[in-house]
């Protein structure tokens, strides 16, 4: 009579355990890529547009000098805002900008205490930010904490 040889492979508890483990990985994995995909698409789309609107500010604001000593509030400039178009369509969804400080041009053609925030719908862990301020012009991405 021949033995029977008794097979070796593994328990069906430590398929389960190696199968949660994979499973609890890649859940992981996917909430970092959705991060990266959602800044990658603010950083493709918005932020372009809000440094194009600063330099836009800002240029207009140099020009504006060589005509006047005095000071100019640029929220009530619509020539000036018009570098600035709200709610433009992009691939991802709609972008809308915001100002917010007083944007006014000094007596020196810098601009002084603003911010431009461009977000983008159904976007809400990061945002394109430029903060102008005398003669500093900061643009990034922000969010995502």
């Amino acid at each position: 009579m021949g033995s029977l040889a008794k097979t070796k492979g593994f328990t069906i508890v430590e398929l389960v355990i190696v199968i949660a483990i994979i499973a609890l990985l890649s859940s992981l994995a996917l909430t970092s890529y959705q991060k990266y995909r959602q800044k990658a698409l603010v950083s493709a789309y918005a932020l372009p547009t809000v440094r194009g609107c600063a330099f836009g500010l800002v240029s207009f604001c140099a020009e504006y000098r060589g005509d006047s000593d005095a000071e100019l509030n640029l929220n009530s400039c619509s020539t000036a805002l018009s570098f600035c178009l709200n709610n433009s369509a992009t691939p991802p969804g709609n972008l809308t900008i915001s100002l917010n400080g007083s944007f006014t041009c000094t007596r020196t053609g810098h601009i002084a205490n603003g911010t431009i925030i461009g977000r983008i719908e159904n976007i809400n862990l990061y945002q394109a930010v430029c903060t102008l301020d005398e003669q500093t012009l900061k643009c990034d991405v922000r969010g995502g904490n």
